[in-house]
């Protein structure tokens, strides 16, 4: 705990990743504002580089993969994401 704490400290930009495990525990609130709370007092909240992080399922959360990963092409939407980055992204079924 200490290492993390100084390398923490010693950086310019500290993002926070979790995953669902802390917010589906019994105690995922509380577990949530600690993590709010250690990156508060160095302005890690609201700064380029760095923020709290949740990984969750909110990508397929309508039960579309929105974020184009798929092993079932027809469901997801190539066009918008394809134009900004000029490729054509594969269209085939694994």
């Amino acid at each position: 705990m200490s290492e993390a704490a100084d390398v923490c400290m010693a950086s310019n930009g500290v993002i926070a990743n979790y995953g669902m495990g802390v917010t589906q525990h019994r105690h995922g609130v509380e577990t949530a504002r600690m993590i709010v709370n250690l990156l508060l007092p160095r302005g890690n909240i609201g700064k380029r580089g760095a923020g709290i992080s949740p990984i969750r399922g909110h990508s397929n959360a309508q039960r579309q993969r929105t974020v184009g990963i798929s092993e079932k092409t027809k469901l997801v939407p190539f066009d918008r994401p394809a134009e900004p980055y000029d490729f054509e992204p594969p269209r085939w079924d694994a």
